[in-house]
């Protein structure tokens, strides 16, 4: 996993961010190198981005550590349902304040934890 060391840096200073985590759990390379590049422009005051943070295609969303995200927002996008599924689930019980999850190849897929089903 890259992308969360100046979320965990920022944490550290008592900080974190404001806006939407973004969690790419796709199996493009080359779409997570430039959204890690874009991480750069996170520490822009005059242009915040919001956070990237990229789990690699060989990389498990289920034994991946993701106790950085407690607290935080997190919206996860990928291209397996299998791999956005695990990575909401194990956000979700890491103790993200709110988790989103869509999937590019399976548009039905759309998890919210502020999503209530009616009793």
């Amino acid at each position: 996993m890259k992308g969360q060391e100046q979320i965990l840096e920022a944490r550290h200073r008592g900080m974190k961010p404001s806006t939407m985590v973004f969690v790419d759990v796709g199996q493009h390379t080359g779409w997570q190198s430039f959204l890690l590049e874009q991480n750069a422009r996170m520490l822009n005051d005059t242009e915040p981005m919001n956070p990237h943070v990229c789990l690699a295609p060989n990389e498990s969303a289920r034994t991946a550590d993701w106790s950085w995200c407690v607290g935080l927002r997190v919206q996860i996008d990928g291209t397996d349902p299998v791999r956005v599924m695990a990575a909401f689930e194990r956000i979700k019980a890491a103790g993200a304040e709110r988790v989103v999850a869509t999937c590019d190849d399976a548009p039905w897929l759309l998890m919210d934890t502020e999503f209530k089903e009616a009793a």
